[in-house]
């Protein structure tokens, strides 16, 4: 008897005591990824916005050339932003 509660417990206890497995979650694809962002900046945009085409770049640039008069661009949208 003794000895079957012993086997019992040993095997309970070291099941217990192992190092738990870690649950591999699947890393999404690079492609994936880039379809899920266009899929919600276009939902997004159709949201916003009536326009049909979009253009979205990777940087801002406050004028044609790249970066203008930072202060005076703010400004001027701070002043005629309508909500």
């Amino acid at each position: 008897m003794f000895k079957k509660s012993f086997c019992s417990f040993s095997s309970f206890f070291s099941a217990a005591c192992s190092p738990a497995r870690p649950t591999l979650t699947p890393t999404p694809s690079t492609d994936q990824i880039n379809r899920q962002e266009q899929a919600i900046y276009a939902f997004l945009l159709s949201k916003m916005y009536q326009h049909t085409g979009y253009v979205i770049m990777a940087v801002t640039a406050t004028s044609a050339t790249g970066v203008g008069n930072t202060a005076q661009t703010l400004d001027y949208v701070l002043q005629n932003m309508h909500m």
